[in-house]
């Protein structure tokens, strides 16, 4: 287990279980901060998907312990101060994508779950009269919006929930 510095006491564990593994000088390999992006949540999928579930399953938890202080993922995140470094959110399918591919491997509803709650959190904070749109403030209450859908929006984000939640649906039906 690395050393974890005491400015991360109160940061989940599976945000700094390697503290090697941080933005970094390609030259010199110096330390450029703990700043992340909400880009990266697909991580835990890709490290699942790779043969590390337990540390792909505890990433995911880390971005899950994220929505605890904000509606929705930020997306940029300090991990050393536990706070939002860019309020905005692009309404991006990376932690999705991780929740859809650990659910995939695992078969927990855990993953499932975690995908429904954060549906429910873009429905209340980013759906609009015609559609949905980006967030420029997820630390604001209510949450500030932008005026824009992006594409990947419908082409990776729906397609996800909806391979995780037909069945689910539709066993649900089948259950009454």
């Amino acid at each position: 287990m690395a050393h974890r510095h005491p400015s991360t006491e109160r940061i989940p564990e599976s945000l700094t279980y390697r503290t090697d593994r941080h933005r970094a000088d390609m030259t010199t390999g110096a330390a450029l901060g703990r700043e992340t992006s909400e880009l990266t949540s697909f991580y835990a999928g890709l490290l699942g998907q790779s043969g590390h579930l337990r540390e792909g399953e505890a990433y995911h938890s880390a971005w899950a312990s994220v929505l605890s202080s904000y509606t929705l993922l930020p997306e940029g995140y300090d991990y050393g101060t536990g706070k939002a470094t860019d309020p905005g959110n692009q309404l991006r399918p990376e932690y999705v994508d991780a929740a859809f591919n650990l659910w995939l491997l695992t078969g927990k509803e855990l993953y499932r779950e975690r995908a429904h709650d954060y549906y429910l959190r873009q429905k209340r904070a980013s759906r609009v009269a015609n559609g949905w749109t980006i967030a420029t403030d997820v630390t604001a209450s209510p949450v500030k919006l932008g005026d824009l859908t992006p594409g990947y929006w419908w082409a990776e984000q729906m397609k996800y929930w909806y391979l995780m939640f037909a069945t689910w649906c539709l066993s649900a039906s089948l259950r009454r």
